[in-house]
Parts: C-alpha cells; structure tokens; sequence
C-alpha cells in the first residue's frame, strides 16, 4: 500500500494520461479500444510531463505510448490502442451451441487427483516410442 499524503488519485492520473494520448493521437476514423496503465511509483500532488510518441500507425490501428514524468523520472506509463470501426462480415455469427455444465459432484478430492509429477514425464510407457 502507497503512503498517504500529498499524492494525486491513481485514477486521476490515469485520466491525464489517456487525455494527452486522445489529444496527441486520436482522429475521426478511430475509437480508442484499449488502454493499458502501469503506475511505477506513487503519483506526487506536483506538476508532471506526459509525454506521448506514435508507436504504429496503420490503416485500422493505431498505437501510442505515453509516459508521466516528475523531476524527469518516469512514474507512470501508458499504451492505448485506436481501432477503425468496421461492419460486420457477412455470413453466421458463431454462437456456442451448448452451455457447458459444472463437474460431476463425485469428483475426487483435489489431494488425491494430483499425483507428481504432474504429466507423468517420469514414466517412460508414456512416452511415444519409449522404452517399458
């Protein structure tokens, strides 16, 4: 757990950042699709650089990075993912033709239904080709 005190939200900062990549990478044809937040250290209640950089650049994606500075240390990191919308396909959407059902409840314990080594590599008659 992060000391508390002059620090700002997690969640504010994450905030910024993704407001500074929408702001630097962002266009028309885009949605952002995914963001990805690694917060290296507590976030200090004092002025911070977001810094973003263009990481790819296609025709349906798109990837930057950003990264929130103090002091010019690196305190938090980002990646955000801009797709282009698309119709869907033609053809059947697939769909699960079952609903999977929950184990039997006669089940043996999990004590006694691990045995080590687990894939039997110790077991020559269970190797192809191996030796009885």
């Amino acid at each position: 757990m992060w000391p508390r005190g002059a620090f700002y939200h997690e969640w504010a900062t994450c905030g910024v950042i993704a407001r500074a990549l929408e702001n630097d990478h962002w266009a028309d044809h885009l949605v952002p699709s995914q963001l990805t937040v690694d917060l290296c250290q507590p976030i200090p209640a004092e002025p911070l650089t977001i810094e973003t950089t263009r990481i790819r650049d296609g025709n349906r994606i798109r990837v930057a990075d950003a990264s929130a500075l103090h002091d010019g240390k690196v305190i938090a990191r980002a990646t955000a993912v801009f797709l282009r919308p698309s119709a869907q396909p033609a053809g059947q959407l697939w769909g699960r033709s079952a609903i999977p059902q929950p184990p039997p409840a006669d089940l043996p314990a999990l004590e006694q239904a691990i045995t080590v080594p687990l894939f039997g590599s110790d077991d020559p008659r269970r190797v192809v080709g191996g030796h009885p």
